[in-house]
């Protein structure tokens, strides 16, 4: 048995207080998050 003090046993704490709480939780590997919108730069060069 881990002991609480343990970082995993944290995580897994948060993760679950997180699914319990009906939220998206992001995770390591970025889950739970909206992919990030990026703007379109107008790379069109200006006449001199």
């Amino acid at each position: 048995m881990t002991d609480s003090s343990d970082p995993e046993v944290a995580a897994a704490r948060k993760l679950m207080a997180g699914i319990l709480a009906d939220k998206p939780v992001p995770t390591e590997r970025g889950e739970g998050k909206k992919p990030a919108t990026r703007k379109k730069r107008n790379n069109r060069k200006k006449p001199a």
